[in-house]
C-alpha cells in the first residue's frame, strides 16, 4: 500500500 501513498504524493506535487 506504499505505493498508493507515493503515487498520491506525486499527483498532489503534480497538481501544484
Amino acid at each position: 500500500m506504499v505505493l498508493v501513498l507515493i503515487l498520491d504524493v506525486d499527483t498532489i506535487i503534480m497538481s501544484i
